[in-house]
């Protein structure tokens, strides 16, 4: 049998929303029902900001979106590490439903969905690059700049899987937007040189490896790179001087994966044989 309205969590816990009227009273709310940050009833709120305007509602329409809003935000936040991808093919699916009539109901409002919807596609786009799949992380990337093309983050994300699918120029474009947006992010450089790397550049790659190895001397990795930036250059001698840094310093992981590294990359640049 169904359950009367009176008793069913999900209606108690979006009339308590309702009546909230600042951050202290929300999160007593949150801590009282929290099926509120359940996918299930944020779609089911969607659908109730759908009714509203629907309806001929607005005022009501933008109440509840209001709401939904910072639910939203709040579900993106418990949901940034770990995710099920169905899940958040479904929350992401949530906001592109509420784009037009957010759009229509208030400029503000539906300004502050974009950059939600942006933020869960760059979680899954996340996901997918963890996964080694660099394809379906492009294509999260690209839909989330979509919703937000200002967006820094995106970008440097979506450079980074073209490095990985060798898509050089595309991983130039999105470092030089990113770079624009974000000129102090600290991966930076770390694009560039691995960007430079790629194209065998080593004039170009050599100033990121120092200033990666600079900023952290402790970690094996920076040392690796320095040593290719320079085999590039024609250093050899350098180059033989930083593998044997390389070498004292990393674990057996790090240096089996430092001869996978060079194995693949000594296929179309000889000079970095070391």
């Amino acid at each position: 049998a169904a359950q009367p309205a009176a008793q069913d969590p999900v209606v108690r816990a979006l009339a308590a929303l309702l009546q909230v009227d600042g951050e202290e009273a929300l999160a007593h709310t949150l801590t009282r029902h929290p099926v509120l940050l359940a996918l299930p009833t944020l779609e089911r709120l969607a659908g109730l900001v759908q009714e509203a305007q629907a309806d001929g509602q607005p005022d009501a329409a933008r109440h509840l979106l209001a709401r939904l809003g910072v639910l939203l935000e709040l579900y993106n936040r418990a949901h940034a590490a770990e995710i099920v991808p169905e899940e958040q093919n479904r929350f992401v699916s949530l906001h592109e439903t509420l784009l037009p009539p957010a759009e229509a109901l208030d400029a503000g409002l539906a300004a502050g969905l974009r950059r939600s919807l942006a933020w869960a596609l760059n979680t899954l786009g996340n996901h997918h690059a963890e996964a080694g799949a660099p394809q379906e992380a492009v294509a999260a990337y690209s839909r989330g700049l979509q919703a937000d093309p200002q967006n820094a983050i995106l970008y440097r994300n979506r450079a980074g899987e073209y490095l990985e699918l060798e898509q050089w120029e595309a991983a130039r474009a999105d470092i030089e937007a990113a770079a624009r947006l974000e000129p102090e992010a600290e991966r930076l450089p770390l694009l560039w040189r691995d960007l430079y790397l790629g194209l065998g550049d080593g004039e170009a790659m050599l100033p990121y490896a120092q200033t990666l190895c600079a900023r952290r001397p402790d970690e094996a990795e920076h040392r690796f790179y320095l040593a290719l930036a320079l085999a590039l250059t024609g250093d050899v001698a350098g180059a033989e001087a930083e593998i044997a840094r390389f070498r004292q310093t990393a674990t057996d992981e790090e240096r089996r994966w430092a001869q996978e590294r060079l194995n693949r990359l000594g296929q179309n640049q000889p000079s970095l044989s070391l």
